[in-house]
């Protein structure tokens, strides 16, 4: 696959026990170390990525690849899954954060034309901020910017909770349950920077500003775009 023989050097690989310091990559360690050791979990979340054999693909995950060449643009993606099931490839670009900062745009254009040029299918956002569902990302992006690239978002908290469904399932072999098990602490713990739909956006005072002056909410109401989208 060109985006693994194009790699400038060798991507640092996720690990359960992380060496990264920042909180959204230990995140993203632990997350897609569990997609490679679990592969229920593995073929349920790349399923809702519109990938549908990630229980019997060959599987890999990489952390913070980059590509130096002078031919592609300047990025340094926070993570790369790869899926080779007979001769068809498929893959995807991950950009990630944590507590409570937000996906920036640019990023994501960045990566979808990075994308375009490595024959990468898709790219993946993972952040606090709620997505309705995953082909429904809580930022604005143009189907120009895509460049023919599948866009999914995913709020922590909902892969937390799919974790918390296969777990208690009851079909996962023992040692992967103890894994999950482990993840799941941590997942619970506040200090790996997930955080829940407790707090409202932050356009919700310029939203309650203007629906407390006026009878109705036109739709150029301020906010009333990103509070819609969270219900």
């Amino acid at each position: 696959m060109k985006c693994i023989e194009h790699m400038s050097s060798e991507a640092n690989r996720p690990r359960l026990i992380s060496k990264f310091r920042k909180t959204e990559r230990t995140l993203l360690s632990v997350f897609m170390r569990a997609l490679e050791l679990i592969p229920s979990v593995r073929a349920d979340f790349l399923k809702k990525c519109g990938y549908g054999a990630g229980l019997s693909s060959r599987f890999a995950a990489h952390m913070e690849v980059s590509y130096s060449s002078e031919k592609y643009p300047d990025g340094r993606p926070d993570g790369l899954m790869t899926c080779q099931y007979a001769s068809r490839a498929w893959a995807a670009f991950i950009e990630a954060k944590a507590d409570k900062f937000s996906i920036r745009t640019d990023q994501i254009e960045g990566y979808a034309e990075l994308a375009s040029m490595l024959g990468v299918n898709a790219v993946i956002s993972i952040s606090n901020e709620f997505a309705r569902s995953p082909s429904e990302p809580p930022y604005h992006l143009s189907a120009g910017k895509r460049r023919g690239r599948d866009v999914f978002h995913f709020a922590w908290a909902d892969i937390r909770t799919m974790f918390e469904l296969h777990r208690f399932d009851g079909n996962l072999p023992a040692l992967e349950a103890a894994i999950l098990d482990d993840c799941l602490n941590y997942f619970r713990d506040s200090a790996s920077g997930i955080l829940t739909y407790d707090s409202m956006p932050s356009e919700w005072p310029k939203f309650v500003q203007s629906a407390g002056v006026g009878v109705g909410l036109p739709s150029k109401t301020p906010g009333i775009t990103e509070i819609v989208r969270g219900w």
